[in-house]
This record gives C-alpha cells, structure tokens and sequence, in this order.
C-alpha cells in the first residue's frame, strides 16, 4: 500500500496559499520601522511581536515567504529540466557527450556550497536572479545522477536487449548485434557472451565500446560496456548463462513477453482487468 505524505504536503500547501495570500491579508507594512516599539513582544497588534528594528514580524516572514518560495520553485524547476536532459543525453550517447554531461557534475559537487555562492555572488553582484543561478547549478548534480543512473539502469534489461537482437539499436548501430537473424527473438546474444573463445578488447582510449576477436581466427564482434556488464557482473551472468544454454529460448521468449507486458503496462491505468504475466522466471 503507498503512503503518501499527507501532512507534509498539507503543510507546505498552507505555507504557499498563506504566502500567496498576503497582500489580501489585514497584516502591518513589513517594512515600516517602529523603532520606539523595536523587540517588543507579541501583541494585540504583533501577534510574533517586533524586530530591533520595530517591523512586525509576523508580516515580514509571510511577504519574505513568497520571495523564498519563488525562488526555490523556479531553481528547483530550472535544475530538474537540464539536469534531466544531461542526465538523458549523457546516458543514451555516451562518449564525450557523458564526459560533458555528467563529469561535469563531479566538478561542481568538488566546491563547497557556500563558497561557490560566494564566488557567483562577488562577479554577478547580489540579487534573486543571483540566487536563482546559484541554487540551480547546485541542485542540478542531484538531477543529472537521477538520471542518467535510470538510462543505464534501462539500458541493460532484458527486453532491451532483446530490441538489440531484433535490430532496434541507436542509429542503426550493430553493437551488440551477434546475430545474423535480425529481427527475430533469439538468444544468440547470450550464446555469444557466454562464449569463452572470444577475448574482448577495448577499441578506444575511452573503453565504451569493445571489440571481441575470435581466439585463433574468426568473426570480429563489436559492444558496448553495458553489452559486456552481462558478463562481468555476477547475478546477470547467471542469467546469461541459463538464457544460453540449449532450452534457454522458451525461458527467454516468456520472460521478454511478461517483462515486455509489464513496462508497456506501468501507466495504462485505464486499462481494468488486465491479465498480469507473472514475475520473471529465476
């Protein structure tokens, strides 16, 4: 069963209506000083009491409420936007496009916060613009990991893979394609990982893509690193191995189908009533 959150969304729904609301609210000027009454208590007419400076605190944290709230939504809604395109774009293309994309957060997260904001605030001067800009690029790492650890985590399932086989690759590319019946679900990608005559070798300095050499002659294989993570990490190549085997192909095709049925199904929510494959054969 979901929870949901209802308190903390019914309180910060209630902070934004009372900030929304205050030029409508009966509350004093919160810049007017009265220094006569300055840190006075709360009052009939100052319901917080006053500042040093004799404003009334309570009209002062409701108008400084809609500046912060403004704020925070709007680095929040800049952050998530581009964070989440360099997360995409840095997943799906990899290469320099990932170094640009997503080592770049590295660099942003190795200064401190607060001195960053220093820094910004000392060449662009002070100011919400400022502020806006500042909170950004420190929210955007969160957005860029988020995402681009979905694309990578997507990237390596079965039905994936599988669409790789049937030759739906990027571009038409032909890496991970170990088959010469494209277009046709089978396991040859898995007999070919599972095959232990191929050694595999990076075919450039970055080693995103490999190129795998029959031993002793023979056909010249190329893949990706998410291609190979079947064969380097130890639950995937377990299953790799039972999808290669001789009666993996039944196996294969069912858990494609329920796996296939189950992501095409996630948000069909006006869909009732629909059969539901079981979970994914160990």
């Amino acid at each position: 069963m979901t929870r949901l959150p209802f308190l903390s969304v019914a309180a910060l729904a209630l902070l934004g209506l009372i900030a929304l609301a205050a030029p409508l609210l009966p509350l004093p000027n919160p810049v007017t000083m009265d220094v006569a009454h300055r840190l006075a208590g709360p009052g009939a007419g100052h319901i917080l009491g006053q500042d040093e400076f004799g404003r009334d605190e309570l009209a002062r944290l409701i108008w400084g409420a809609r500046t912060s709230l403004a704020v925070a939504l709007i680095a929040t809604l800049i952050a998530c936007v581009i964070g989440t395109a360099l997360g995409l774009v840095g997943g799906l293309l990899r290469g320099i496009a990932e170094l640009l994309a997503v080592r770049s957060m590295d660099v942003v997260l190795c200064f401190p916060p607060l001195l960053l904001a220093v820094l910004v605030v000392t060449l662009a001067g002070p100011g919400t613009v400022t502020l806006i800009a500042v909170l950004s690029v420190l929210f955007l790492p969160g957005f860029v990991r988020v995402a681009y650890a979905g694309v990578l985590t997507t990237r390596q399932l079965d039905y994936v893979e599988a669409l790789r086989v049937l030759g739906a690759n990027h571009d038409g590319s032909s890496h991970g394609v170990w088959t010469e019946r494209v277009g046709v679900l089978t396991t040859d990608f898995f007999v070919g990982l599972a095959d232990t005559d191929v050694e595999w070798t990076p075919a450039d300095a970055s080693a995103t893509t490999f190129v795998g050499q029959v031993r002793g002659g023979g056909a010249v294989r190329t893949a990706t690193r998410h291609d190979l993570v079947f064969g380097s990490n130890a639950q995937l190549r377990s299953i790799a191995d039972v999808y290669a085997a001789r009666d993996g192909h039944a196996r294969f095709v069912a858990d494609f189908v329920r796996a296939w049925d189950k992501v095409m199904m996630l948000d069909r929510f006006d869909v009732k009533g629909h059969k539901r494959y079981g979970p994914i054969a160990a």
